[in-house]
């Protein structure tokens, strides 16, 4: 993901677990992420351009390495205090980054245009709540790597979003 030899995970519970051994060995590199001890770690993303940096998506909000795990800051997005429980970076632009949170707030996308420095929330439909089920989270977004306008979102439990557009418009596509 990082360096040569550089594994990080992403736990629930134990943070983030780092080895810089090919997993022979293991440090718990969430002691410098500067969160609790017991943190939730949903989603990790490597910027395909600089591997050596790395999103990492949590219960707090997000948080990114610039030296493949020495140090973690949490950033100063709209998503603090939110689960992240996805990112996805635009492979033909990694500027372009999109995040899905969800519970305890209300569900949303999330869009960055300048390496996540600034996000907006984007107009996605998402169900507040589903009968019996609770707050749908968005457990997955995917760029498509041949046309990275097209931007897909899983929602558990309140089907797939679509973007042809980069996530300026969006239309549900699972039949309902």
């Amino acid at each position: 993901m990082a360096t040569k030899g550089t594994i990080l995970v992403g736990t629930i519970g134990q943070g983030v677990m780092m080895s810089g051994d090919d997993g022979a060995s293991w440090t718990r590199a969430s002691v410098r992420l500067g969160m609790h001890s017991d943190a939730i770690v949903k989603c990790l993303l490597a910027d395909p351009e600089r591997p050596e940096t790395v999103y990492a998506g949590t219960d707090l909000g997000l948080y990114r390495t610039d030296d493949a795990g020495a140090k973690w800051q949490r950033l100063d997005t709209p998503m603090n205090g939110s689960m992240v429980w996805s990112l996805a970076i635009d492979p033909v632009d990694p500027r372009v980054m999109f995040a899905g949170t969800g519970t305890p707030s209300t569900p949303g996308i999330y869009r960055s245009t300048d390496a996540g420095k600034t996000w907006e929330r984007l107009a996605v439909e998402i169900a507040a709540e589903c009968p019996n089920v609770g707050t749908p989270r968005p457990t997955g977004i995917a760029v498509d790597p041949i046309d990275h306008r097209r931007v897909w979102v899983g929602l558990e439990v309140d089907g797939v979003r679509h973007s042809a557009d980069g996530g300026d418009t969006w239309t549900r596509v699972n039949g309902q």
